[in-house]
């Protein structure tokens, strides 16, 4: 590992010195020696192909058109299989239940406070296997606190693998101990209270010392219940993930398709060390921005300062992140997307977009220099 961490350094600093073919030489170079270690060689060679200016390197696959149909037969079977990744009539029926359980339950303990949904439920890329998110916004009269909490870090508070680092605020703190006193009041109120009983939401797991408290419940239709309190920004990220899914039926159903892939290859669990399903949607918008299929909606550039506030929320949520993006579903923002829709393919595959997307993260995208944002 510390071999691997010192040549990707040597690697991204050379090429912000050097020009990216004296690089990629010199790492070919390395490769063929042949006496590094496994781990070490394949980060190198996805840096070399990167670098390397040559469409001709062994091993590497060509680059498939974007209409790609493989005599039509490939097509229809991606096309059917991100169909039946859909939810069902019955999955949304479950669903709904466990929505009207979570929402009594909520009503009875936390009366009049307000309960919303993010994640893939509603950000437009559900499957069949969908959990249901949702978040409680907590007014500071539902839960004692000391006046003055003890100072801790955002590695104490977050758990393994979670990013972070420095003090937290005296606020912040607070409300991540408000957020775990809620958990377990709600917790204890499912397992306690007859009349919530009835319910038959069982708690799963109770999570109050992660950075972002949460409560797992298991409806009785055997859905999956994540419920966190007052942390509003997923909202907003589900939002944006929604215009992205609303703006082509491709986007939608490459996303069900990645997600399928991460399933089935285990690779779709942050505690795990891998990316979430949100992880790997992120990924899929990147790559379709990179192609032109989808505008980049966070880009203020074009738009004149006067004018965003009608386009999209101009506010920062707790006073750090920028949750602004164009909403086109607004009619004021068509003129601002008619560049886009001038430019984008129209003549994609779905076939075309799934091999292009595993070719670019595979062979393209500079991961020994960059990271992935949208």
């Amino acid at each position: 590992l510390a071999a691997l961490r010192l040549l990707e350094g040597v690697s991204l600093l050379c090429t912000s010195l050097e020009s990216p073919q004296a690089v990629a030489g010199c790492i070919e170079r390395l490769l063929r020696r042949r006496r590094l270690p496994p781990c070490v060689s394949g980060r190198l060679e996805a840096a070399f192909v990167c670098l390397s200016e040559s469409d001709d390197l062994p091993g590497v696959p060509a680059p498939r058109p974007l209409s790609a149909e493989h005599g039509g037969r490939g097509e229809a079977w991606l096309v059917q299989l991100a169909e039946s990744l859909q939810p069902s009539a019955g999955d949304e029926a479950r669903a709904a239940k466990a929505k009207a359980a979570i929402e009594a339950a909520v009503a009875r303990v936390f009366p009049g406070v307000k309960l919303d949904y993010y994640g893939s439920s509603v950000n437009g890329f559900a499957t069949h296997a969908s959990d249901i998110d949702c978040v409680l916004q907590l007014g500071p009269e539902y839960v004692q606190l000391p006046e003055k909490p003890p100072p801790t870090t955002t590695a104490e508070a977050s758990p393994a693998g979670s990013s972070g680092g420095g003090a937290t605020t005296s606020e912040q703190q607070r409300q991540r101990l408000a957020a775990a006193a809620a958990a377990q009041v709600l917790a204890d109120a499912l397992a306690a209270t007859q009349e919530l009983q009835e319910l038959k939401l069982r708690v799963v797991e109770v999570i109050t010392e992660a950075r972002v408290p949460l409560l797992k419940l298991e409806s009785a239709e055997g859905v999956a219940i994540d419920v966190s309190f007052s942390n509003i920004l997923p909202l907003h990220n589900s939002r944006l993930l929604r215009c992205y899914a609303e703006l082509d039926e491709q986007v939608q159903q490459l996303g069900r398709l990645v997600k399928w892939w991460a399933k089935q290859r285990q690779v779709n669990d942050a505690h795990d060390g891998t990316l979430s399903g949100y992880g790997h949607i992120l990924l899929v918008i990147h790559y379709l921005q990179h192609i032109g299929l989808v505008p980049n909606l966070q880009d203020k550039r074009p738009i004149p300062a006067e004018e965003r506030g009608a386009l999209g929320v101009e506010e920062l949520v707790d006073g750090l992140h920028d949750v602004w993006f164009l909403d086109p579903a607004l009619p004021a923002a068509e003129p601002h997307l008619a560049a886009w829709l001038e430019n984008a393919p129209d003549s994609a595959t779905l076939l075309g977009l799934l091999a292009g997307f595993f070719r670019y993260f595979a062979y393209e995208f500079p991961w020994h220099s960059h990271a992935v944002s949208i």
